[in-house]
């Protein structure tokens, strides 16, 4: 099965607060759901730009795409 990252985008000064407090439910979210084999983890790109991402099967894409919104997504090689 093949992995795919779900990406949420941030944009603005307050990019990284923003994204932490998306991440923390995203993560409540995948607790709740019992997929705790996921976690969703945050980065900082530039002062203005934060990304959170999860990591997912493939089996799960539409679940997350319908579920949670991501605005884009990309295969991990």
């Amino acid at each position: 099965m093949r992995t795919i990252r779900i990406f949420w985008d941030f944009h603005g000064p307050h990019s990284k607060p923003t994204a932490e407090h998306h991440a923390k439910h995203l993560n409540e979210y995948l607790t709740a759901e019992n997929y705790t084999q996921y976690h969703c983890t945050l980065t900082q790109e530039t002062d203005n730009h934060s990304i959170c991402f999860i990591d997912i099967s493939e089996e799960h894409l539409i679940h997350f795409r319908d579920t949670l919104r991501p605005v884009r997504a990309a295969w991990v090689e």
